[in-house]
């Protein structure tokens, strides 16, 4: 549905009051209410009005109380928030702080089993050579002794 434009519209040489009269009647009629109460004087409060009043402020304040209750909440729990997030972090560091322990223990433990490796594979070359060198005793002592032998025994 199209809208129509109700608005009367002023037509050439129209006076400005008779459009204000036709737009605004109600507007015209909130003024005059307006000056009439200012004109008049002041109406004493009665006790229903000031137990409106009263009623109203305490309404008010219960509300400012309860939305400062609502901050001071709103804030402890963001202090709560922080308190936590900064254990959170002090936990992250120190985690962090293990690992790279850790890490580092198992770098100088594998540099150790290297050098222990290595020193067992030294100390099976060492008595390898021992045994080595005991088995060429050991036949040159029998040599010497059969060629002692040989010369003190002549064969027939």
């Amino acid at each position: 549905p199209q809208q129509v434009d109700t608005a009367p519209v002023q037509q050439e040489g129209s006076p400005p009051q008779q459009q204000m009269d036709a737009v605004a009647p109600a507007q015209q009629q909130e003024v005059e209410r307006q000056e009439q109460q200012a004109a008049s004087p002041p109406q004493p409060v009665t006790p229903e009005q000031e137990a409106n009043i009263a009623a109203a402020r305490q309404q008010a304040f219960a509300e400012n109380a309860r939305e400062q209750a609502i901050a001071s909440n709103l804030r402890d729990q963001a202090m709560k928030h922080e308190r936590a997030a900064h254990v959170a972090n002090v936990y992250a560091a120190q985690q962090q702080a293990i690992a790279e322990n850790a890490k580092e223990q198992a770098v100088a433990a594998n540099a150790n089993q290297q050098q222990l490796a290595m020193a067992a594979n030294a100390a099976a070359d060492a008595t390898n050579a021992v045994a080595e060198a005991q088995q060429q005793q050991t036949a040159d002592a029998t040599l010497a002794e059969e060629q002692a032998n040989a010369r003190t025994h002549p064969a027939a």
